[in-house]
């Protein structure tokens, strides 16, 4: 029971550490992460796993289509607002420049490493865009979370 606890809890680890919209994670991937953890696990086991998350109240997206794809879909932080204070941080006249990149290290702990890798070279996030299937040129805009406008 210790090691199916431990192993929901590295799916969840793995989800949030290495998936996003733009990277979602196939079991595969998720069944190698594990092994490399020491933990043996198959696809439909991880795949139970993803399912109990959902139940408790994760909130992980399924992309359903050749293979399943998952991706945390709720993050604390969205990019734009972990962007945010990563400028207001380096901008600090009052943190040293050690504070200021421990802060910095701390906000980059609460994205995904591709996020993570972004917001640390400096360049722009990546938007959140939502797939819509769309019927009328009147519906193709549609305001998206954030203020975030998307034209498909």
């Amino acid at each position: 029971m210790t090691e199916k606890k431990s192993r929901i809890l590295y799916v969840k680890r793995y989800l949030e550490e290495y998936s996003d919209e733009l990277h979602p994670a196939v079991v595969s991937d998720i069944v190698g992460y594990l092994s490399n953890e020491g933990i043996t696990a198959h696809g439909r086991t991880v795949e139970l796993d993803i399912e109990q998350l959902i139940e408790s109240g994760v909130d992980v997206v399924c992309n359903r289509g050749r293979k399943k794809e998952y991706f945390i879909g709720d993050r604390h932080f969205e990019t734009p607002e972990l962007k945010l204070l990563i400028d207001a941080a380096q901008a600090s006249k009052f943190l040293t420049v050690k504070r200021s990149r421990a802060l910095i290290d701390k906000l980059l702990s609460l994205t995904n490493k591709h996020q993570a890798k972004i917001l640390k070279s400096g360049g722009r996030p990546v938007k959140k865009f939502y797939r819509k299937t769309v019927k009328s040129r009147h519906q193709r805009r549609c305001k998206c979370k954030g203020g975030i406008y998307h034209v498909s």
